[in-house]
């Protein structure tokens, strides 16, 4: 076994690096972290959209799993396409972790704002319940700040899909996903309130 030793960029991806990093050797990780972190975080920050705050922990995550998983590269590939590849993997479960919550709050948005029952006797008064409902939830809306108003009325309001929504913000899907889940989760406070 080699001596632990500092490494620099120049040492990536030599063989000795590697072997280093198998052994866990702090130098050697704290090389890899300083050589490929802000590329990571380019990454995360294509998927999740720019400045996005989960995009630092899917770096962290990802450099995590590359660190269990060092004796798993095989070097068929460049160190920095296997981190990538780990990195846009996090990436995607985040979304479908954002798109399974944001699912269920829009559910329960729904379950609060949808009528009890329908009967043909009561439709009137459903009819009129629905009316109170709606301008209930535009009062809702219209106490929220102005970036969640906004996202908030193009979805529930005017019926706009993310993909809609994310054309008339100019953001990232995944942004938007990420802010009405957040608006979401408010507005289904204020509506328990």
């Amino acid at each position: 076994m080699a001596p632990d030793r500092d490494y620099t960029e120049d040492d990536l991806p030599e063989a000795p690096l590697l072997e280093a990093l198998r052994r866990q050797d702090g130098p050697a990780q704290e090389a890899l972290v300083r050589a490929y972190r802000q590329r990571l975080l380019a990454t995360a920050w294509h998927f999740l959209g720019h400045q996005d705050p989960d995009a630092e922990d899917v770096v962290q995550e990802t450099l995590l799993a590359a660190f269990k998983g060092m004796d798993g590269f095989e070097g068929r590939s460049g160190l920095y396409t296997w981190l990538n590849h780990i990195c846009v993997n996090q990436c995607f479960s985040l979304l479908r972790k954002r798109r399974r919550a944001l699912a269920t709050e829009t559910e329960d948005l729904e379950r609060l704002l949808a009528p009890a029952s329908l009967d043909r006797q009561a439709q009137e008064a459903e009819q009129a319940r629905l009316a109170r409902r709606q301008e209930l939830l535009k009062g809702w809306i219209g106490a929220m700040g102005a970036p969640c108003q906004r996202i908030l009325q193009l979805r529930f309001l005017d019926g706009h899909s993310l993909a809609e929504i994310k054309d008339r913000l100019k953001v990232p899907q995944g942004t938007v996903a990420s802010r009405l889940r957040r608006c979401q989760a408010s507005l289904i406070e204020k509506a328990r309130a």
